[in-house]
């Protein structure tokens, strides 16, 4: 019983502490299929990580950035994969950046900043075999990813100066503006666009709607024949109730100078030309600014609704333009910084993705406070209640015990007097059987008493002078009862010690007799 006690108290230990531990498993990471590939090989980018809460941004050469920032309903770990595609297009090394934070399920806060690396080497051409004179000719698929021209109606808010190297615009609209329309032109039919906007926004048939105060950006992305993509984005500015709408900088002379086309690969005219330096309170960009690097990351961990730029020129006649720092949300914000010169040429375009945590830290870790003293205190319920069932296993197994000593010390009781009335009704049995066979010698004295009566019986009567003291009658009666009763041969334990009693009277009458007749012979009388 012991042994059993122990076994069941140690599982329940077991249980209490398999059931408090648990295991973390936040992390994230980023992974390309290929390190090494050839121009033109499809290469991915995988991201995979598991929190809580997360707030992260994948940006690189190559790849369109890419932010993640949430949590899950009820603060548990949740896994989440997403696959980007790498643009192998160019020879060169692509370094691919995964950065930003993630939270586990207790709340604790975890930094991430890992990258992969993909080098892509110029592609291993073999040589076309001679065509024969009779082999169709086939056409080869155009890869131009550009517009002709953008833009949005209602056509008052509509920006000017549309280039299609340039790929980043700015309009704003009144507050009783919520749906514009964006409208378009290919420079080659064969290409296809589409029209995406942010979270909240909704997008129909060129018509996006539901516009928010602040900024809303729209991406308008080109496909080639080809295959090849190019994207252009229009940030909103819907301004707040009772607001002026003022027109943006490029906009404030009807005639505006002609802007060379900027290259696709977003380098300027003259290298080395545009912001000298950057710097912003609150956020670190990566990578490191550079007058030459003109795509930028940045985390915002604050709550606030604009950022304080600072940008110094490379030459004094320049001039600094920031669009969408305004209101900024949680999520992904664009922040772009277009130079121009002293003839409103465009010199340089800058832009900076931000993204601004969508979770509060503070207010997390208040959530996982009480969801810790709701785990706690449910633990602590858990093993009150464990240790209540063990004592009253305990007590259970103990007064089960003794009900069971108790039980086997009443069946001994029970065991000796059944043995004692066995005993006692042996020792009955065998008095009885011991007084049955004492009865036939009884029988015999008795008859031999009887006979012996019947003789004394004539001498009593010879005896006149014996009559006045003896009653021969009754004696007599008694025997012949005797007699009867003898013969029978059903005579119970009372009856057996009565004839025993009156066969002791009549020997005491008979030796009376003899004494009698001893005595009449001593005087001379004869029978």
């Amino acid at each position: 019983m012991k042994k059993r006690i122990s076994i069941i108290v140690f599982g329940i230990i077991l249980a209490i502490f398999i059931g408090t531990v648990k295991v973390e498993a936040a992390s994230a990471d980023i992974t390309a299929t290929k390190a090494t590939a050839e121009v033109g090989d499809n290469v991915s980018i995988t991201v995979n990580f598991t929190a809580a809460a997360w707030n992260l941004k994948v940006s690189g050469e190559g790849i369109s950035s890419k932010g993640y920032a949430s949590q899950t309903d009820d603060l548990s770990e949740r896994n989440t994969v997403d696959t980007l595609k790498l643009d192998t297009s160019k020879v060169g090394t692509y370094v691919i950046y995964l950065i930003g934070d993630i939270t586990d399920q207790n709340g604790n806060t975890i930094k991430i900043n890992k990258s992969t690396t993909v080098n892509i080497n110029q592609k291993t051409v073999q040589p076309d075999p001679k065509p024969e004179e009779n082999d169709p000719v086939v056409p080869t698929k155009s890869n131009n990813a550009n517009l002709s021209n953008l833009g949005i109606n209602p056509k008052d808010y509509d920006f000017n100066n549309f280039k299609s190297s340039r790929t980043s615009y700015v309009a704003t609209v009144p507050n009783d503006i919520e749906e514009i329309e964006v409208w378009y032109k290919q420079s080659d039919t064969k290409s296809t666009v589409s029209i995406t906007a942010e979270k909240g926004l909704k997008v129909s048939n060129g018509k996006v709607s539901g516009l928010k105060v602040g900024t809303n950006k729209i991406t308008i992305t080109v496909t080639a024949e080809a295959g090849n993509t190019k994207k252009y984005t229009i940030t909103v500015t819907r301004k707040e109730e009772g607001a002026p709408v003022e027109p943006p900088v490029e906009d404030s002379t009807d005639e505006q100078p002609e802007v060379p086309e900027e290259p696709t690969n977003n380098e300027v005219t003259e290298p080395g030309e545009g912001i000298e330096k950057l710097t912003i309170a609150g956020i670190t960009l990566k990578p490191e600014f550079d007058t030459d690097t003109y795509e930028y990351e940045a985390i915002l961990e604050e709550d606030i609704k604009t950022l304080e730029i600072d940008a110094k020129t490379t030459s004094d006649k320049y001039r600094v333009v920031v669009a969408g720092n305004e209101d900024l949300k949680n999520g992904e914000n664009l922040i772009t910084l277009i130079v121009y010169d002293s003839q409103n040429t465009v010199v340089a375009t800058y832009q900076i993705t931000v993204i601004k945590n969508t979770v509060n830290q503070n207010e997390i870790n208040n959530i996982f406070g009480e969801l810790k003293k709701e785990e706690m205190i449910k633990r602590i319920a858990i093993i009150l209640a464990l240790i209540v069932i063990v004592i009253l296993i305990i007590i259970y197994a103990v007064i089960k015990a003794k009900m069971k000593k108790a039980k086997s010390k009443t069946n001994k009781e029970e065991i000796n007097n059944k043995d004692e009335e066995i005993e006692n009704n042996l020792e009955n049995e065998f008095n009885i059987h011991n007084e049955i066979e004492e009865e036939p010698r009884l029988e015999n004295e008795i008859k031999s008493d009887t006979e012996k009566g019947i003789e004394t019986e004539s001498v009593i009567k010879t005896e006149n002078n014996l009559e006045s003291d003896i009653n021969f009658e009754d004696i007599m009666m008694k025997i012949r009862n005797i007699e009867n009763i003898a013969n029978t041969g059903k005579i119970s334990n009372t009856e057996n010690i009565q004839k025993i009693e009156e066969t002791e009277n009549i020997e005491r009458v008979q030796e009376n007799i003899e004494d009698i007749i001893q005595t009449d012979k001593k005087k001379g009388k004869h029978f």
